[in-house]
């Protein structure tokens, strides 16, 4: 199923402070596969989450930490499209109220061309109370074969940066939005 843990690391030993598995999690889903904090708030990617039928379509969950140290589960995060073996939240990010879940294995259509695992990277927007939105979802600007855009993912600040490592004989490339 798996799970995310969270230590606290003040003091000379860390200690355990929560351990957080999602309310619906089932064998294999694979739970905190990518993790990532901001503040309070917590995402974890499951990247193979099944869904209605297809496998390994994966999933993302947002987690806020609450000022008595409870966790409360805000969202589930889906694809917009999901398709057996997307592997959606395989990479994840949060911050500046911003989740952006990678699906580097996700097919994107192109001038109606299949471009198998180009990937994409979808964003939610998190407002004051809580609540998840989808804002997006990017590919690559130029979208290929097996490519893999939004292997990694880092947010700082207002900027999202976006790994891709299968173009130009796995080169690689990041790439720098504007939040």
């Amino acid at each position: 199923v798996g799970a995310v843990f969270l230590f606290d690391l003040n003091g000379t030993t860390p200690t355990q402070v929560a351990r957080i598995t999602a309310s619906d999690g089932t064998s294999q889903d694979k739970l905190g596969y990518s993790v990532d904090v901001s503040g309070n708030l917590i995402a974890a990617g499951a990247k193979d989450v099944d869904v209605s039928g297809k496998s390994n379509v994966g999933a993302a969950y947002l987690f806020r930490r609450e000022s008595n140290g409870s966790i409360t589960e805000l969202a589930k995060l889906m694809h917009e499209d999901p398709q057996s073996g997307d592997y959606f939240g395989d990479a994840i990010a949060v911050g500046n109220s911003v989740v952006a879940v990678g699906a580097k294995d996700d097919d994107v259509l192109v001038s109606g061309s299949n471009k198998s695992n180009a990937g994409s990277v979808t964003l939610f927007k998190i407002d004051a109370a809580g609540n998840v939105n989808r804002a997006m979802t990017l590919t690559a600007p130029s979208p290929y074969n097996n490519v893999y855009f939004g292997n990694s993912l880092a947010i700082s600040g207002d900027v999202l940066a976006v790994g891709e490592y299968g173009r130009s004989n796995h080169a690689g490339r990041v790439y720098l939005y504007k939040l």
